[in-house]
């Protein structure tokens, strides 16, 4: 009995289709994983101020794909290898995209900053501890060449201070952080982040195991220049959280409202 032949045009279709199939899988970069506990923030509100509102998009995989705020528009886009991180052009003035490189595991090693027109600015390199928690940034900055650092200090799994370097090697200025050892951390964005920066997932290093309390920053003669006082109001709805930031100092406060789904 003779055997039955595909028709050529059929295998062909077959292997592109294969082809194309592995192509797409191996386009995304690796998904780290979200713990259970973990609370997805969707929105933040500032007190009675609508236009200090942030949105957040995810898309299935808990994975930031946007994020709103004072009218700027940003968007991430994900590779196997990359992260790229665009800024509505017409909004801001200075920064139009963050480029960052990812390891094998899909945390980021390095970024480099552009500006207008796509405008190389600086370039960052992210070093961890053995815990996965950022240890040390080094930024070069382009125009000058000159690299300053910060290095970073943890205690019971929360960053408790930061020292930033001149390109000279001197340090500069210091951050200390308390936290409330009894308030457990479970929102999936780092919103106290060493850089002024974030990406979802513990991209750029797990996020504090604890509340912040105190933020603190000190000259390096030991005189205190700023001091912020944070608390957390009991709440009744289970899916939102309420922050309350204190400008110590400045007799200046902040209501900002986390919202999840």
């Amino acid at each position: 009995m003779p055997v039955q032949k595909l028709p050529l045009l059929l295998i062909s279709f077959l292997l592109f289709y294969v082809s194309c199939r592995q192509k797409e899988q191996s386009s995304v970069s690796p998904q780290p994983e979200l713990e259970a506990s973990t609370r997805i923030v969707t929105s933040i509100t500032y007190g009675s101020d609508p236009d200090a509102e942030k949105d957040y998009t995810y898309n299935s995989e808990g994975e930031i794909m946007k994020y709103t705020t004072l009218g700027d528009t940003v968007t991430f886009r994900y590779t196997i290898d990359s992260i790229v991180k665009s800024y509505s052009a017409s909004i801001n003035q200075w920064i139009s995209s963050i480029v960052y490189k990812l390891d094998q595991n899909g945390k980021a090693i390095s970024s480099v900053i552009y500006g207008a027109y796509q405008k190389p600015l600086s370039e960052f390199q992210f070093l961890y501890n053995a815990e996965g928690q950022l240890s040390e940034t080094m930024q070069k900055v382009y125009e000058t060449g000159f690299t300053y650092r910060q290095v970073m200090k943890y205690e019971n799994g929360d960053l408790v201070e930061i020292i930033d370097y001149e390109h000279n090697g001197n340090p500069s200025a210091k951050y200390v952080y308390n936290y409330y050892l009894d308030k457990e951390n479970k929102l999936n964005i780092n919103m106290h982040h060493a850089l002024d920066d974030f990406l979802s997932k513990d991209r750029l290093g797990k996020g504090n195991q604890h509340m912040v309390k105190d933020l603190t920053n000190i000259s390096m003669d030991g005189d205190t220049l700023s001091h912020l006082r944070f608390s957390y109001p009991q709440q009744q709805a289970e899916n939102i959280l309420l922050e309350i930031e204190e400008d110590v100092w400045n007799e200046f406060v902040t209501e900002r409202t986390y919202h999840f789904r």
